[in-house]
C-alpha cells in the first residue's frame, strides 16, 4: 500500500517498479549471472508482479528468502524456485 509514503517513502507500487527497472537495466548490460540482495518486502513485491503466491507450493516466503529466476534469451525472467533456510530448521 501506501503506508511508508506518509513519510516521504515509496508506495508498493513505486518500490515495485524501482526494483524491476533496477533488474532489467542489469540484465540489458548482459549480466546474467546475477545475485540482488533486497529487503524481503520488496522481494515480494517483485515477485507478486510476475507470479502468482500458489506457485510457491506450500513454500513459506519471508524474510533471508532466496528466490532463484531463469533468465531467458530475451531477458524475460522466469520463476524457477523459492529457498526459505529459516523453514528448513
Amino acid at each position: 500500500g501506501d503506508y511508508f509514503k506518509r513519510f516521504d517513502g515509496e508506495s508498493d507500487a513505486e518500490a515495485q517498479s524501482r526494483f524491476d527497472n533496477t533488474i532489467h537495466e542489469i540484465l540489458d548490460e548482459g549480466h546474467k549471472n546475477t545475485l540482488c540482495v533486497a529487503h524481503g518486502g520488496v522481494m515480494w513485491l517483485y515477485y507478486l508482479k510476475r507470479n502468482h503466491p500458489d506457485d510457491l507450493e506450500g513454500e513459506t516466503f519471508g524474510n533471508c528468502c532466496i528466490l532463484e529466476y531463469d533468465v531467458k534469451d530475451n531477458n524475460e525472467v522466469k520463476f524457477v524456485r523459492l529457498i526459505n533456510p529459516a523453514q528448513k530448521m
